[in-house]
C-alpha cells in the first residue's frame, strides 16, 4: 500500500498529474514545479529557464550566464551601437564592427597592417573622425576638407 500523496497508490496530491505538490498552483519560482505564471521551473537558472522562472532567450532582458549571456539588455541590444551589449548578447569586442568607446578603429577585422590594428589606427593611415565615410575629417561627406558638402 502506498502511503504517500492523497491515498489513491498514484504517489500524487490529489490534482490528477500524478505529481507532488498541493496543486493550487500557487508554488514559489525556484520550486522545480511549473505552477501558475511560471513558463518554466528548474529550481534555479537553467539554458532553457530564467532565475525568475520565465523561459530563457537573449534579448528577454534577463542575464542568464548558465545560457552563455555575458549580457541582456532586452531591446536595448544593439550591433550598431557603441558599448551596447550585442544582440548575440555577447560584450562588445575589438573587431566586432563597431567603434566602441575605448577603440580608435573598429574594421570588424582582427587583420594586422590594414589600417585599423587591434582596434588602433596604424601608422601612416588616416582615420575619420567625422564618421562621415570620406576620411577627411570635415562631417561633409564630400572628401574636399573644406565642410561646405560642395
Amino acid at each position: 500500500m502506498d502511503d504517500t500523496g492523497d491515498g489513491d497508490g498514484d504517489g500524487g496530491d490529489g490534482d490528477g498529474d500524478g505529481e507532488g505538490g498541493d496543486g493550487d498552483g500557487d508554488g514559489e519560482c525556484g520550486d522545480g514545479t511549473v505552477d501558475r505564471g511560471e513558463d518554466c521551473d528548474d529550481g534555479g537558472e537553467s539554458e532553457a529557464c530564467n532565475s525568475d522562472c520565465t523561459a530563457a532567450s537573449c534579448g528577454d532582458g534577463v542575464l542568464n550566464m548558465t545560457a552563455g549571456e555575458a549580457c541582456d539588455d532586452g531591446d536595448d541590444n544593439s550591433d550598431l551601437d557603441a558599448d551596447a551589449c550585442r544582440t548575440d548578447c555577447m560584450l562588445p569586442w575589438c573587431g566586432d564592427g563597431v567603434r566602441d568607446a575605448a577603440e580608435e578603429c573598429d574594421d570588424g577585422n582582427m587583420d594586422d597592417g590594414d589600417g585599423c590594428s587591434s582596434c588602433v589606427v596604424d601608422y601612416g593611415f588616416d582615420c575619420d573622425p567625422a564618421g562621415d565615410g570620406d576620411g577627411d575629417g570635415d562631417g561633409d561627406g564630400d572628401g574636399d576638407g573644406d565642410g561646405d558638402g560642395d
